[in-house]
């Protein structure tokens, strides 16, 4: 017969009964019953004694014991562990560590991580004091490539004051033009003849030979042609230096071009 006995309403108390003698006997959930439910995954779960009506003390894991924190999955995260008093404390990789892009290149400064929290803040650029290797490299008028600023690296090429070909023959020394690492292509006779100084280029002569050889002869005019045209471009290079009187200037044109209508 069922009763109730000294101890009654705990969560470990099971249904009481008669002993036969006139006494209420209490009785209590076996051992295996959970009294608790864990409340965390850094709590534990209690299980009644089975000799007592009260559930245990709450317990909880221990600090080696590894969870999930509130914030997961992110670059700066680390393995989570609990506090030994049931609560999860999220954990970080420490200040420095590298968390950015680091595949980017020269003008990219990888992000690292501030040790408080998980998420990795945005890289930065190097300025433009930074050297770095462009799409162009090796070439005559190549200079020294620097980053924008804003994580691209820049060709850049060397200036009209930097000799990129030696003068050889008739002609004249080539500069770098400041666009381009190729060495700008100059021959004696082009479209636009062009005497060039390292101070001031200046065009001297305009010249535009088109030629279809077709004959001997006509090789032979081209040969004549070009001749002249070097012969008046020297002369007048070196004509104050030479000092030259207006008459035999005059001479001298006369010849050129009676050359050339041969």
């Amino acid at each position: 017969m069922t009763c109730t006995g000294s101890c009654n309403g705990n969560p470990c108390d099971g249904v009481d009964h008669c002993d036969g003698n006139g006494n209420c006997i209490d009785v209590y959930l076996p051992s295996s019953t959970v009294c608790r439910k864990a409340a965390s995954g850094c709590d534990i779960a209690e299980t009644c004694t089975g000799e007592s009506g009260q559930c245990p003390m709450d317990k909880f894991e221990p600090t080696t014991t590894k969870c999930s924190g509130t914030c997961n999955d992110n670059p700066c995260d680390a393995q989570d562990y609990c506090d030994g008093n049931g609560s999860c404390v999220d954990k970080y990789l420490p200040s420095g560590a590298v968390c950015g892009n680091t595949k980017a290149g020269p003008c990219t400064i990888a992000a690292t991580c501030t040790g408080d929290m998980g998420f990795c803040p945005p890289d930065e650029y190097a300025d433009s004091s930074v050297t770095c290797a462009g799409t162009s490299q090796g070439g005559a008028c190549d200079g020294k490539d620097t980053c924008d600023g804003e994580g691209n690296c820049v060709d850049r090429f060397l200036g009209g004051k930097v000799v990129c070909q030696k003068p050889t023959g008739y002609s004249r020394p080539i500069y770098c033009n400041g666009k381009s690492a190729t060495c700008p292509v100059s021959s004696f006779l082009e479209g636009n003849l062009r005497e060039m100084t390292a101070d001031d280029p200046t065009p001297v002569q305009s010249m535009l030979v088109a030629v279809a050889p077709s004959s001997p002869m006509v090789l032979l005019g081209l040969v004549c042609v070009v001749a002249a045209a070097v012969a008046m471009v020297t002369m007048r290079q070196r004509r104050d230096e030479l000092a030259l009187d207006d008459a035999t200037y005059k001479l001298l044109a006369t010849h050129e071009d009676a050359s050339a209508a041969f």
